[in-house]
């Protein structure tokens, strides 16, 4: 804790949002590990230690007065980078399925719905495939 007439220039944001298990739908519930977790960053952070930047991050209170006092966590902590090693094949999945939606997209274009017709569009005129 800070002295009780010592000011601080920083404040720690600690994105727990990844941490526990959801209870319902808008409630989180942290474990006693979690918890002791932050409480070691804290710790950390009180001695001037460096900190995981995917879990927590010190931020100036100038920044945070850049932000418009923006106090959400995930505005300051920095996220982990993505792995994407090994992960080639799917990929080449991905591409192949989106080139499947492509070809069903282009014959839903190319062969509309037999009643189509039937369907008034305000006077605009009789229906035509767009290409």
């Amino acid at each position: 804790m800070t002295p009780p007439n010592e000011f601080r220039k920083e404040l720690l944001f600690i994105d727990a949002s990844d941490m526990g298990r959801m209870v319902t739908r808008t409630h989180r519930e942290l474990g006693a590990e979690e918890i002791h977790e932050m409480g070691a960053v804290v710790a950390r952070w009180r001695r001037g230690e460096e900190l995981d930047s995917a879990l927590a991050m010190s931020v100036s209170l100038g920044n945070v007065r850049g932000q418009d006092y923006n106090l959400n966590p995930r505005k300051y902590v920095v996220p982990p980078p993505a792995d994407v090693s090994g992960d080639k094949q799917m990929v080449e999945d991905l591409w192949g399925k989106l080139g499947r939606l492509h070809a069903r997209a282009a014959e839903a274009i190319v062969s509309p719905c037999p009643g189509l017709a039937a369907v008034p569009h305000e006077g605009r005129g009789p229906w035509r495939e767009v290409r």
